[in-house]
């Protein structure tokens, strides 16, 4: 049975930016907010238009044939006071890690070792998302927190985040010392907007760092940035849409 259609696939994939999204909020918060608004309008637009352009049925793929992990749990009971208690006696390596990491950061980013300088909405922002995830460490079903908090979140994508970002960085930074990248990019602006589209089309979260970081360092504009992770989004929309064979073969 489809539960959504291809148009509120559409939608769900130009609306997200991918693990780059933590960078810019990072990075560049207020505007790393408007981004992720716009992109949200630009996503239903496009959900609205796909679904009137390519009715049900038309494309001959529901999507029920495909290569993605599916947890067919009987169910999941989450927030039970009990279940929570049995789950501390004792907890889980992965629990009492992730729980008393983000309790250490909660901590020094309380008082001030780390993170925004003085009180403001940047350090009240990052202490309820840190709270958020300390409350999820601690509650969740062992399931839930092993397969999905820990090994996808934990060990694929904050090591790849980490080291994409490093290596950008690094390259943009030893690049800067034989180019002047500012002046290079800004007498090219349609080849700068042509290149990102271009990167954005890789299904991939890495490469589009490298914008990230130059809009953040100024060489950049906004509309260069928008690109990469909308047509990123829709890359993995038109992957995942692929029948099985097509998957094997690419």
């Amino acid at each position: 049975m489809c539960i959504a259609g291809l148009g509120a696939l559409v939608a769900a994939m130009v609306a997200t930016s991918g693990d780059e999204t933590f960078v810019m909020l990072a990075l560049f918060p207020a505007t790393a907010a408007w981004m992720t608004a716009a992109l949200a309008l630009l996503g239903m637009a496009a959900g609205w238009l796909t679904d009137r352009a390519l009715p049900a049925g038309v494309l001959g793929n529901s999507g029920a044939d495909h290569e993605l992990e599916l947890h067919e749990e009987a169910s999941c009971r989450c927030f039970v006071a009990a279940t929570i208690r049995s789950d501390w006696r004792p907890p889980s390596p992965y629990r009492a890690t992730l729980t008393l990491s983000l309790l250490l950061v909660l901590l020094a980013l309380a008082s001030g070792r780390v993170g925004p300088m003085g009180w403001g909405w940047k350090r009240v922002t990052l202490l309820l998302l840190i709270s958020f995830g300390l409350f999820i460490a601690s509650t969740v079903p062992e399931h839930f927190l092993e397969d999905h908090l820990w090994r996808h979140v934990v060990v694929q994508h904050v090591p790849r985040i980490f080291l994409w970002t490093l290596g950008v960085f690094v390259v943009l930074t030893l690049l800067q010392r034989f180019v002047d990248l500012p002046t290079l990019l800004s007498v090219n602006p349609w080849l700068n907007l042509m290149v990102a589209t271009l990167v954005g089309l890789l299904p991939e979260s890495g490469p589009h760092l490298t914008f990230v970081v130059m809009y953040a360092d100024g060489m950049v504009p906004l509309s260069i940035l928008l690109p990469a992770p909308s047509c990123k989004m829709v890359m993995g929309c038109c992957r995942c849409s692929q029948p099985p064979n097509e998957h094997s073969s690419s």
